[in-house]
């Protein structure tokens, strides 16, 4: 009996030394097959800081960024194509304006413009100053400014109204306007 212990004794300490072994050839085959992998990729990494640029570096952003002419000529050119700046009395300030041809006022807070192009949307805020400061202002273009064209003719294809919202009722009031694409 206690042959057969210490029988069994040897082969339990038997085969731990040969799962230490493999696991040493198995770190061992590792390391060897990651210095085989690396030392390619290794060897094309230089101190040549232009190659790495030019060969690497620049295409890559090329092909992800755009230039600011690129930019500009994607993006910028589709914003607003006109603006208006409409002073209180109606009249349009044509140093700040762009692609209006002229306003017509039609009513206490009641402006009609005419653009050089159809605008697909109008924006329009009301320029803050001293005198007034509550107003809010509403365009419509084309076809709902029927009153504006039966007025004034169909090239007034813009109406901005502006609405004291103390009073409720209409005031004349400057705004900035944006014609948009």
């Amino acid at each position: 009996m206690a042959r057969q212990r210490l029988a069994e004794r040897e082969v339990i300490v038997d085969s731990r030394p040969k799962q230490g072994r493999v696991r040493i050839a198995l770190v061992i085959a590792g390391l060897v097959m990651g210095a085989l992998l690396i030392s390619p990729a290794g060897a094309h990494v230089s101190d040549n800081v232009g190659h790495l640029w030019k060969q690497h570096i620049k295409p890559l952003a090329m092909k992800t960024f755009y230039t600011k002419k690129q930019s500009n000529q994607r993006f910028q050119s589709r914003a607003h194509l006109g603006y208006a700046y409409i002073t209180s009395a109606g009249v349009l300030d044509m140093d700040r304006s762009r692609n209006v041809a002229e306003v017509q006022k039609q009513a206490a807070g009641i402006y009609c413009l005419r653009p050089t192009f159809v605008p697909k949307s109008v924006v329009a805020s009301g320029v803050r100053d001293a005198g007034s400061a509550d107003g809010i202002v509403e365009t419509k273009v084309s076809p709902d400014s029927s009153s504006c064209q039966a007025i004034f003719g169909e090239a007034f294809n813009i109406q901005v109204t502006v609405v004291r919202t103390s009073t409720g009722t209409f005031a004349d009031h400057a705004v900035m306007v944006q014609l948009l694409r």
